[in-house]
């Protein structure tokens, strides 16, 4: 991978039912949409990196099995361990969270 190339990045707050307040719209993902989107996008031959992996790939000290995505996780809620971890353990990814 060459470096410093634009990889897309997901933020996301949890995984539940989503909300509709102003500014909070598109940051929460129900469990059966989150699991869709990453098997999809594993399907497309995405690998799901932390922050620092990402890093790691642009500065050539690891490889990446196919095309860097990098999730990131705010607030730590518990639904990233109960819905968004056994997801991410399935397709053998990794995400940042910022607790």
């Amino acid at each position: 991978m060459s470096s410093y190339s634009p990889v897309p990045i997901i933020m996301l707050h949890r995984i539940g039912l989503p909300s509709l307040r102003k500014g909070q719209r598109g940051l929460t993902w129900s469990s059966l949409l989150f699991q869709w989107s990453m098997l999809a996008a594993s399907r497309r031959v995405f690998a799901g990196l932390s922050l620092s992996a990402l890093l790691d790939v642009w500065e050539e000290r690891a490889d990446c099995s196919g095309r860097p995505l990098v999730l990131t996780f705010d607030d730590a809620y518990s639904s990233l361990h109960r819905a968004a971890l056994p997801v991410l353990r399935r397709l053998g990814w990794t995400a940042t969270v910022f607790a």
